[in-house]
């Protein structure tokens, strides 16, 4: 019977979270928020749950979104070119700290949501390998009076590194950095989080110092490769990001895997508390939900809580136990 019930909730769960990114990259939003249009062909309906994880796991370190704290690094500060376009760079950084769109200051190209796909050959490669993405320092129109004009102060790009809350600003350089191991070694030595734990530093495998075209051709095969960062031997397991989309994928499904089994465990008990909090429902119908800031009524909603969805009760458990890895595993992989 137990069997049957966890079955019955991992499949609710999964399809939970599969409607939340549904959601997140509704056509109406994508085109008002980035500019970006739904190509007809691409249903995001008809993807696999794994297929749209990887979509939207590219999507959301593409696209700072939501309130991020900004981090810079030793590198950008020393950077004269950081002084120079200051004043470029402030309206960014307000712009990331009160969570508004920051679509004026994307790539032109960038409304193409195909282009977030671990298939396209065309995805950023720089994103693809390493979750390294940039933010032009001039908004389209302002590049567009510079083009005309033929400055060249459009050729300087942002190189960020994003996490849920965080945003880190690695460096001010030009656009000929696709296989530029100083931007990883940056990020090696001054930011600690989630986002670059790929990193390593390994006897048995011995990074190697790849050409340009080397790195291009090993990405668009999908071959594993270890590319030298710095000369204390650290290096950086790369290829394409499928490699960190399909692990973070695992984690969230083992870990709805494990919620599900204690909530089949748990059921009576659940059931009970429920009744007893004037809740009266014959078949429990719990679902995962996500708060992120919202009300209900006078209380803010935890960014991630089980309900009922027939009585509209929301489970309550003490220190959000026991969905606080689901929760954390979520964080993680920038998925919230």
């Amino acid at each position: 019977m137990h069997t049957n019930l966890r079955q019955y909730f991992y499949k609710t769960f999964q399809s939970d979270i599969r409607n939340y990114i549904l959601d997140k990259l509704d056509g109406k939003y994508l085109k008002q928020t980035y500019d970006i249009a739904l190509e007809k062909n691409m249903i995001l309906e008809k993807m696999s749950n794994a297929e749209l994880f990887y979509l939207y796991y590219i999507f959301r370190r593409r696209f700072p979104v939501g309130v991020k704290q900004v981090l810079y690094s030793k590198k950008i500060l020393q950077n004269a070119l950081f002084k120079q376009y200051q004043k470029q760079i402030h309206k960014i950084v307000a712009a990331l700290e009160t969570g508004k769109s920051i679509r004026e200051y994307l790539p032109y190209d960038i409304g193409n949501l195909r282009r977030c796909s671990i298939a396209n050959k065309k995805t950023d490669g720089l994103l693809l390998g390493w979750n390294i993405t940039h933010l032009h320092l001039f908004t389209r129109k302002e590049r567009e009076e510079l083009l005309k004009s033929d400055k060249k102060d459009d050729k300087y790009i942002i190189y960020v590194i994003t996490a849920s809350d965080r945003i880190f600003f690695i460096d001010i350089q030009d656009h000929n950095h696709l296989a530029d191991t100083e931007l990883l070694s940056i990020v090696n030595d001054e930011f600690c989080g989630t986002e670059v734990n790929g990193f390593f530093s390994n006897e048995q495998l011995t990074p190697t110092e790849f050409d340009k075209n080397t790195l291009k051709k090993l990405r668009n095969i999908g071959v594993l490769y270890a590319v030298k960062i710095n000369n204390k031997g650290e290096g950086f397991m790369s290829g394409t990001n499928k490699i960190s989309a399909m692990i973070a994928y695992e984690q969230i499904r083992a870990q709805l895997y494990s919620f599900s089994y204690w909530v089949a465990e748990n059921l009576e008990p659940i059931k009970i508390d429920l009744n007893n909090n004037g809740c009266i429902v014959d078949n429990v119908d719990l679902h995962i939900g996500f708060g992120q800031g919202k009300k209900l009524r006078k209380r803010i909603l935890p960014d991630v809580f089980v309900y009922e969805k027939t009585s509209g009760a929301i489970l309550v458990f003490p220190e959000n136990k026991p969905i606080e890895s689901l929760l954390n595993i979520l964080k993680n992989v920038n998925l919230i």
